[in-house]
């Protein structure tokens, strides 16, 4: 899953645009 690869660095990176990223891509 690209997505979770995505998200696990972003959150690593910066947390906040990490999981602002991941909520915004994850909305179905």
């Amino acid at each position: 899953m690209p997505l979770l690869d995505s998200f696990c660095v972003d959150h690593v990176k910066m947390k906040a645009p990490g999981v602002r990223l991941a909520k915004s891509m994850k909305t179905p």
